[in-house]
């Protein structure tokens, strides 16, 4: 996921970790108490809610390789794709990787990246976090220039907002 950083996500790193941390804590309250047949039931799109935490934790993965310098796609489980392919088909691949796991394993792979995440990202800087892409990417060409913050955003707090919603709708579906 990208994101261009919007005017009010924040420019220094303690205030973007307070922020993850923030929508983190949502997160958790909703899904941390389901049981198991609460988190693997499928929704009205088919997604039960470990897929939406399992796919949030996949693009975490991405975003830590991104900012380490490392294969993205290969964080994700999918070494051998090329970013020529949509958003969709990529987001189809993940679903399909992950959607057999039960629902405590996807809980923990999601604690465990979200752990990782948040080590890579505490040994940012605030000079860091508008540094171009290309800057933590330089062999994924072409180059570009956009603040990695804009990763950041769409990967975390961003990516979560969004699935929370969906994640809502799956619970309240009969």
């Amino acid at each position: 996921m990208t994101a261009q950083p919007h005017e009010d996500t924040p420019r220094t790193v303690a205030n973007l970790l307070a922020l993850i941390a923030a929508s983190r804590g949502t997160l958790a309250a909703v899904v941390e108490p389901l049981s198991e047949a609460e988190l693997s039931a499928p929704g009205p799109e088919g997604w039960a809610v470990k897929d939406h935490l399992a796919h949030l934790a996949v693009w975490q993965r991405s975003l830590i390789a991104l900012l380490e310098g490392k294969n993205r796609h290969a964080a994700m489980g999918l070494p051998g794709e090329k970013e020529a392919i949509s958003g969709d088909e990529l987001n189809a691949r993940l679903y399909q990787l992950h959607r057999d796991r039960p629902g405590a394993e996807v809980l923990a792979f999601s604690h465990d990246t979200h752990a990782r995440l948040l080590a890579v990202l505490g040994r940012l800087s605030d000079q860091d976090l508008m540094m171009p892409y290309s800057h933590f990417q330089p062999d994924d060409p072409p180059y570009n220039a956009q603040p990695v913050l804009g990763w950041i955003a769409g990967n975390t707090f961003g990516h979560e907002a969004e699935h929370l919603t969906w994640i809502e709708q799956v619970l309240a579906a009969p």
